[in-house]
């Protein structure tokens, strides 16, 4: 499959756009981290009225790949499907092994 620049289109096209913001995407995730894990301070959202914590790192997962306009849940699933890709070819080798 080709794009309208005629160059290939990934077929995992949300972990190419975190390829392409790895180091700013890692240095902002350790940053939460560190955050939280060493100065007691966490992310809250605005919710009904007041401030509700941001608990749970898929949470912050999810707004941090928003912010590097990647579809967190469309990541996940192309993550899903990479491991049944190589999950089929552990099979498939095992097999010719087998045979062998």
């Amino acid at each position: 499959m080709e794009n309208t620049q005629n160059q290939p289109v990934s077929k995992y096209p949300e972990h190419d756009k975190l390829k392409a913001c790895q180091d700013e995407h890692s240095t902002i995730c350790r940053f939460v981290e560190w955050l939280e894990g060493h100065k007691e301070v966490g992310l809250a959202e605005w919710y009904e009225h007041r401030y509700w914590q941001i608990s749970g790192s898929g949470r912050i997962e999810t707004l941090i790949a928003e912010f590097f306009e990647i579809d967190h849940k469309a990541f996940i699933e192309e993550k899903e499907a990479m491991y049944k890709e190589i999950q089929a070819a552990a099979s498939k080798l095992a097999a010719r092994e087998k045979q062998q």
